[in-house]
């Protein structure tokens, strides 16, 4: 075997390897052999066929097995050899091959960067602050009054999104299920609801549409296998509902009729929830534009190489979205696309690959180097964050990652980059500069 390195950088190393003839041909001759054991073909019994016929009539099959097989032991032996950890999965291609030959191949093998983190102490982070005024709590309530809908009641047939007030009976056998039935029960139509935890809610939200105010609706359905129904889990019902109520989402006044519907008893308790909302989005803006000036400053810190591979995966999954985009965009004739080439976008873009590529390996090494690792409290913070982006489907995500606790799993590279982040901040120089809200909310903007 001749192997030469033609190629050796921080995150690439090329080699050119030969492997002789004649490994080749004892791989072939041993494939032949063991298939010769079992191999039965018309007019010879099985293990009996004559090793010449044999080849010819599988040499192919086994020359295609031997040269796979021999460069997967040449590469795992150039990998032990130069005691060498791929980065991503090492490429090779065949150069030059014919039989009775010696085989070439060429083997490129990329590496994880190697470098030093920085004293974060000597580092000088710019960021902003912002506090949120009364004014602009006051401009929030007053928008919310002003767009405020509560359902109001209607006398028509249930459309999608109406609000439906009904009662339910549960009936097994002939016999009522007192625990399974409900007297008032609300539904929006065409919701979406947990087919396991919420099966009757589900089933209205489907049925529901097209009916009548008094209308009663028989469905059978089997109950949902879990513990929670006891002995009547598994079991076929009868549902029937009586629809007893139909109400429109409409334009209203912030009054006691709305406040009890949003589930407040006065005026100044809905604004000390409003406010406490406000706070806390307006925190999380100010603290994404922390990580945003950090990952800035880290980007223009560190400018090792990358490997090309791993940059090319991730410049791809990002362009199969703005191709589409840019379609779109071009098809407007938008200002932001006008007069650049799809090639010089895409080159933006492949920057934007390896800035991305180059801060994974910054923060993994920040976790590594501090053992960060993902707590309760902050896994609880992140589902939570979850289920605000999505407040009728809480029921049905909460039950899944109950059901399905390795999914949770999805969260921990984001909780961990968030910890690695603010590691970083505790320990560099944070110089904060105040700004006025609109100048804030500009800043937020070009951001989005």
């Amino acid at each position: 075997m001749q192997i030469s390195k033609v190629h050796n950088s921080s995150v690439e190393i090329k080699f050119l390897v030969v492997i002789p003839a004649e490994d080749i041909e004892k791989r072939i001759n041993e494939w032949i052999d063991k298939k010769s054991e079992t191999l039965k073909l018309d007019g010879f019994r099985k293990g009996k066929v004559p090793k010449h016929i044999a080849i010819k009539n599988y040499v192919d099959q086994a020359e295609s097995f031997a040269i796979d097989n021999a460069i997967q032991d040449y590469v795992k032996k150039i990998l032990d050899d130069e005691k060498l950890a791929p980065a991503s999965t090492p490429l090779y291609q065949v150069t030059a091959y014919e039989r009775g030959k010696d085989l070439s191949f060429s083997l490129i093998v990329e590496q994880a960067p190697s470098f030093d983190l920085m004293n974060m102490k000597d580092v000088t982070i710019n960021t902003v602050q912002c506090d949120l005024t009364q004014e602009e709590i006051d401009k929030s309530f007053n928008e919310f009054c002003a767009n405020f809908q509560r359902p109001i009641p209607v006398q028509r047939d249930a459309q999608n999104g109406d609000i439906v007030n009904f009662a339910c009976t549960v009936v097994h056998k002939g016999q009522i299920i007192d625990d399974l039935c409900h007297k008032n029960i609300t539904v929006c139509v065409g919701g979406s609801y947990d087919e396991q935890n919420n099966f009757i809610k589900h089933m209205a939200a489907v049925v529901f549409e097209g009916k009548s105010l008094g209308s009663s609706v028989t469905q059978s359905i089997r109950v949902p296998k879990i513990k929670k129904f006891g002995k009547y889990a598994d079991k076929k019902v009868e549902l029937t509902f009586e629809i007893t109520e139909i109400s429109s989402m409409s334009q209203s006044e912030l009054d006691d009729a709305g406040l009890k519907w949003l589930g407040f008893n006065d005026i100044d308790s809905f604004k000390k929830h409003l406010e406490e909302q406000l706070r806390k989005e307006h925190q999380k803006k100010i603290n994404l534009l922390r990580k945003r000036s950090i990952l800035d400053t880290l980007s223009e810190l560190y400018s090792f190489d990358v490997p090309k591979s791993i940059v090319d995966k991730d410049f791809n999954e990002i362009w199969k979205y703005v191709s589409a985009e840019l379609k779109e965009a071009r098809s407007v004739d938008d200002a932001d696309v006008r007069g650049k080439t799809d090639e010089e976008i895409a080159n933006e873009y492949r920057d934007i690959a390896k800035r991305r590529v180059r801060l994974g390996y910054v923060i993994s090494k920040v976790i590594e180097a501090e053992k960060l690792s993902v707590t309760s409290d902050r896994l609880k913070m992140a589902v939570e964050e979850e289920l605000s982006n999505y407040p009728l489907e809480q029921d049905r995500i909460l039950t899944f990652y109950s059901q399905n606790p390795e999914a949770l799993k999805k969260f921990y590279p984001t909780v961990l980059e968030d910890l690695a982040v603010e590691h970083l901040l505790k320990n560099a120089n944070v110089v904060e500069k105040n700004i006025a809200f609109n100048e804030f909310t500009e800043l937020w903007n070009t951001m989005e």
